[in-house]
C-alpha cells in the first residue's frame, strides 16, 4: 500500500531526499483511505 501511495503521490515528496517509512505495527483493520490521509498529513507537513 506505501508502494501505490508513492506512485499516486510522488509531487509530495521531496526531490533528493531519502525518505524512511517506518510501520512498527500494523493496525488489524487498515483500510486505504486510512493510510493515505495519514501519509498525505505527514509528507505535506514536512514540504513547508
Amino acid at each position: 500500500m506505501v508502494k501505490e501511495f508513492y506512485r499516486l503521490n510522488k509531487n509530495l515528496f521531496l526531490k533528493n531526499v531519502d525518505h524512511l517509512i517506518r510501520i512498527k505495527k500494523l493496525p488489524q483493520n487498515l483500510t486505504w483511505t486510512e493510510i493515505n490521509s495519514e501519509l498525505k498529513v505527514l509528507l505535506e507537513n514536512k514540504k513547508k
